[in-house]
């Protein structure tokens, strides 16, 4: 499931123009690898190319629908309580694709059909997971949304408006539709982040202290701090944390795209500082480390790469680098390292 949302998003980028030259070797290497894996880009090429065809034919008159459904909302309002928010589970983003590429061979006349069946997947206005549970969804817009478990996301606009705007907590990867008239944010407890057309991870736990993270994949977003509204601009491979605890911002380098391990299943370490492994690896296998050598922490650690590696592999493999004695109970999820000898 990992690895397929992860080609998935790359066969997107494909189709936009977004790939970078590294992407497009790994796309070929999986397509090369099995004729499924060929089948299912095919598939989806196929079906953006019918839905683009069929919209591009289709010219619904937007604003006198928009109007006719808000006269229907204003009379049943006059007698009836309004809904609450709708929750739900969509489905994965293949079954949203072949239900447009359905819509796409039909008439222009059913556009309305095609619209009112999407709204499980592309109009909800609250999606939630639960622990042990991911998804991935595409927005009105045309934005992918890959949601890690034990998350929530909540459309906070209308996105046939002038924004775009989701909030969020917990986990999830946003590879977002340009569109440079109605720019696209993200709202999280302490942070906002402000695009065009991009794709990056946001981290922001939902309980418990720690950090709350951000890791551009390619693009540009522009991110405030709401405690202060102070403002930072970053690029492919810049990592911004904010600390639940201190209020502060850091700016760090995420080149290996650890913050993804959540979607790849896939750990790379370069020159990393044991700080950083440590909040990769809590994140990642859902564990507590505790260091209790604070010098240890600015020890340097390199590993050329983990795929879906097993925690007490990586463990390992860290204190025998760092010259770390740890400390752990069977079954549990809290691990100690004392005795650094890194420096």
């Amino acid at each position: 499931m990992k690895e397929q949302s992860f080609y998935t998003t790359l066969i997107h980028k494909k189709l936009t123009a977004a790939l970078s030259p590294e992407e497009r070797q790994k796309l070929d290497n999986w397509l090369s690898e099995s004729p499924s894996n060929q089948q299912i880009a095919d598939e989806i090429k196929a079906v953006w190319e019918a839905s683009n065809a069929y919209f591009a034919q289709s010219k619904p008159d937007v604003a006198s629908g928009l109007a006719r459904l808000r006269g229907n909302i204003l009379r049943e309002n006059a007698v009836n309580t309004p809904p609450p928010p709708t929750i739900s589970k969509p489905k994965p983003i293949l079954r949203y694709l072949s239900r447009v590429a359905a819509v796409a061979a039909l008439a222009a006349g059913l556009f309305f059909v095609w619209n009112a069946t999407s709204d499980e997947v592309a109009s909800s206005d609250i999606v939630m997971t639960n622990i042990d549970e991911q998804t991935d969804i595409m927005l009105d817009d045309g934005t992918l949304v890959f949601i890690n478990d034990d998350s929530q996301m909540e459309k906070l606009s209308d996105f046939n408006s002038t924004e775009r705007k989701v909030s969020l907590k917990g986990e999830a990867f946003f590879e977002v539709a340009k569109d440079p008239s109605r720019p696209f944010s993200v709202v999280t407890p302490n942070l906002e982040i402000e695009v065009l057309g991009t794709a990056f991870n946001v981290y922001a736990p939902t309980k418990g202290a720690g950090l709350e993270e951000i890791v551009v994949d390619h693009g540009k977003v522009k991110v405030t701090n709401l405690d202060n509204n102070k403002t930072f601009t970053l690029e492919k491979g810049d990592r911004l944390t904010y600390d639940l605890n201190s209020k502060l911002v850091s700016l760090s380098k995420d080149i290996q795209q650890n913050a993804q391990s959540w979607r790849t299943g896939k750990l790379f370490f370069n020159d990393t500082p044991l700080s950083d492994v440590i909040f990769t690896l809590e994140k990642h296998f859902d564990i507590d480390i505790e260091c209790k050598d604070k010098k240890a922490l600015n020890c340097s650690f390199t590993a050329t790469a983990f795929e879906d590696a097993k925690v007490e592999v990586v463990m390992a493999t860290l204190e025998t680098a760092l010259g770390l004695k740890l400390s752990h109970n069977k079954g549990s999820k809290n691990y100690k390292f004392t005795e650094a000898n890194c420096n």
